[in-house]
């Protein structure tokens, strides 16, 4: 179960990030006078990215992420493609998001933010040493206790 609430939690980073994708895709709909849901004709006159099959691909099966059959919207970025995709959050999991959110509030500030730096950016622990001027010893120990809470918190009702 720990393992949903990771998946939960990095799906509502990604959502946080992806905001202003999803805002462009959404103006560029208007624009062009195109729905939420494309048109035949506009599907016919653009071809599925290739990104998009991949991206069906890698997440066939999984309950709580779903690509549109006639998805057309992705941005390309320096590492990758982005393909714009629905995230199912059920009640369970808006109750585990909140006790994710609870457990990250009472994390000490500066254990907080190493961890999500860590979490987020996917830095070492020696980048985030060199980051915020401490020791990667101190940075792992940051990061432990921080799981140790976060465990804690996910796994009491």
């Amino acid at each position: 179960m720990a393992y949903m609430g990771e998946i939960v939690a990095a799906a509502m980073m990604f959502i946080k990030r992806a905001r202003r994708f999803v805002t462009r895709c959404a103006k560029t709909r208007r624009q062009n006078g195109t729905s939420a849901n494309h048109s035949p004709q506009v599907a016919d006159l653009d071809p599925p990215h290739p990104a998009i099959a991949i991206a069906r691909e890698r997440w066939k099966g999984v309950t709580f992420l779903r690509v549109d059959p006639d998805e057309r919207c992705v941005e390309p970025a320096p590492d990758g493609t982005w393909v714009r995709s629905w995230i199912k959050i059920s009640a369970i999991d808006a109750h585990r998001l909140r006790r994710y959110d609870n457990a990250l509030a009472s994390l000490p500030l500066f254990t907080r933010e190493v961890y999500l730096a860590h979490r987020s950016d996917s830095l070492d622990y020696h980048a985030l040493a060199h980051r915020y001027g401490i020791t990667a010893a101190e940075v792992e120990r940051l990061v432990a206790d921080a799981l140790l809470v976060m465990a804690r918190f996910m796994r009491d009702p």
